[in-house]
């Protein structure tokens, strides 16, 4: 899958109350760490990762 795909895929379940950890870890496993820590950072500054486009 294209990882584009996969952080905004990672994105809409972190925006959810009931994401489960295992199906979390498992969209972060298929997602490239430097796209993953560059996610994150917009994230811990309260910005979408992604946007749709």
């Amino acid at each position: 899958m294209n990882p584009y795909i996969e952080t905004l895929l990672l994105q809409q379940r972190r925006l959810q109350a009931g994401a489960t950890t295992e199906e979390t870890d498992k969209l972060r496993a298929q997602v490239p760490a430097v796209v993953l820590a560059h996610f994150d950072r917009l994230i811990a500054q309260g910005r979408k990762g992604v946007a749709e486009v």
